[in-house]
């Protein structure tokens, strides 16, 4: 009898103990488990949120960063250089002026170009040293040589060009006018010459 009462009480603390951890206490920590799971939940959401967000200022700061390198980075225009003829036309009026000074064969020796080419009236091209030598020869000491340049065009390189105009051959009773050509090529050392000098006679003069 006495084995059945303690058989009995033992299964009484042993329900008493059972309903009291697994019957009261789990249903408190269950809920305290769900409100842990939720306070988890909302922690991870905004963590992903500020994440996002972090990722999106990163995302601006990288396309300001690059959009203000290629500014920076984008070449300047190179200025284009003004090509004008002013330095044919100054060199034309220098041959001239040399040649009405020191005579028409030192200004002619000075300004051909070593490759130089003289067209004349009733006379085969002339070029080069030929050229040269058919200068050398020349007697100018019986009249003055000069010419006005009247126009005037320069390659887009700026180093050929051409000149044109009237010149006037002044002998001691005559006076004669006739036309010209100098095509300019500008040399090494910046100094421009004449590659080819070509005259044409008979402007007719008026009273």
């Amino acid at each position: 009898m006495a084995f059945i009462k303690n058989r009995v009480h033992f299964k009484l603390s042993y329900s008493w103990a059972y309903s009291s951890w697994w019957g009261h206490r789990p249903r408190r920590a269950t809920q305290a488990g769900l409100s842990g799971r939720q306070v988890g939940g909302d922690t991870n959401r905004r963590q992903f949120e500020m994440h996002l967000k972090n990722l999106f200022v990163l995302f601006v700061l990288l396309f300001s960063l690059t959009f203000m390198i290629s500014c920076k980075a984008k070449p300047k225009p190179i200025p284009v250089k003004e090509i004008t003829i002013d330095p044919i036309v100054d060199a034309d009026i220098a041959f001239s002026d040399m040649s009405k000074e020191k005579g028409m064969k030192n200004a002619f020796i000075e300004y051909i170009d070593n490759e130089g080419l003289l067209l004349r009236p009733d006379h085969l091209p002339v070029k080069g040293a030929d050229a040269i030598d058919f200068l050398s020869q020349v007697d100018d000491s019986s009249y003055k040589l000069n010419w006005v340049p009247e126009g005037a065009q320069i390659a887009a390189s700026g180093d050929m060009g051409f000149t044109y105009g009237i010149y006037t051959l002044q002998g001691e009773d005559t006076v004669f006018k006739g036309t010209y050509v100098n095509i300019w090529k500008k040399q090494a050392d910046g100094k421009w010459k004449f590659v080819m000098n070509s005259i044409n006679q008979g402007i007719r003069l008026e009273n």
